[in-house]
């Protein structure tokens, strides 16, 4: 919860359970609202294995949402570990997720406790 956008922003939905099924129908929900009303969003998909990675195996999101004329803005925040960079790396060495704009935030404040330094920046092919 620490981590969690409701913390700072109240108003943020969320998915009515952490059920896979019903986050997945969520986020279509939410998809399918933004083509039709036509507004900003921001999404945080957080990392690993998520509804939203099992969305854009299924179907061709990204190029859904352009030709909808909606932009996607991939807004990916890395810390120090390697890890952080996985899951953008399997997107785009898959041509699962490819959107034309890429944002690459690098967080300085997410500094491994005891590590006492920044290690060199993870890598990313492609």
């Amino acid at each position: 919860m620490t981590s969690s956008l409701t913390v700072y922003h109240p108003e943020v939905e969320e998915p009515p359970s952490d059920d896979p099924v019903d986050v997945q129908a969520w986020l279509e929900g939410r998809i399918q609202d933004q083509m039709e009303k036509r507004y900003d969003a921001i999404l945080d998909v957080g990392g690993g294995e998520s509804a939203f990675s099992r969305l854009i195996r299924q179907t061709d999101l990204a190029r859904t949402l352009r030709r909808r004329g909606i932009r996607i803005v991939l807004a990916n925040v890395l810390g120090p570990d390697q890890a952080d960079v996985d899951y953008l790396a399997g997107f785009v060495e898959n041509d699962l997720f490819v959107p034309d704009d890429v944002v690459i935030v690098y967080n300085g404040a997410a500094l491994v406790h005891g590590l006492g330094h920044w290690p060199s920046a993870p890598k990313v092919n492609g």
